[in-house]
């Protein structure tokens, strides 16, 4: 199977986990989305946001699936990339993997579920360094997408998880 952006006709395996069920879907991106906005959307009740944990191999096309539900739905992306661990920072003790802010990770995800704007110094893959804080404003779909989203201090908290997969020589 191949993988193209969210406009692709092409299929990536992924495993949508709900607290309910397991199911397997094998659909393009875009149908992929679509699927899970509509299973968002089901989940939500006034006032609460719904959370959606999307993990998966280097490359599979998380990021890709995360950016199609944000043109299709109200929501705001939590990136693990974000949180990448600066060249010669110390490592946290207590991080699932050493090269991520794992604290800063998990204290924003816990500020958009209340309902508040979360801070973040993004990291620049370019110059390896920190950029300047930033806002995250609340939506009432929160996708947390990238390596580690189904970590059990996330994962526990989503409604909906899913893992994307594809052939190693599909990937970059």
């Amino acid at each position: 199977m191949t993988r193209q952006g969210a406009t692709g006709g092409s299929k990536t395996r992924s495993r949508l986990s709900e607290p309910r069920s397991n199911v397997v879907s094998t659909l393009p991106m875009l149908a992929l989305a679509r699927d899970l906005a509509a299973r968002a959307a089901e989940c939500g009740r006034e006032g609460h946001p719904v959370v959606l944990a999307i993990d998966g191999p280097g490359c599979s096309g998380k990021t890709t699936l995360a950016d199609s539900l944000g043109v299709l739905t109200d929501s705001v992306v939590l990136a693990t990339d974000d949180f990448h661990t600066p060249p010669g920072w110390p490592v946290e003790a207590d991080s699932p993997l050493p090269y991520r802010r794992w604290r800063s990770l998990v204290a924003s995800f816990q500020s958009l579920r209340r309902g508040a704007a979360a801070v973040i110094e993004p990291f620049d893959w370019q110059t390896r360094s920190l950029l300047p804080p930033k806002a995250i404003v609340p939506a009432p779909l929160i996708v947390v997408e990238g390596i580690a989203s189904l970590h059990p201090d996330i994962a526990a908290l989503a409604h909906l998880r899913v893992w994307v997969d594809c052939h190693a020589y599909t990937r970059l």
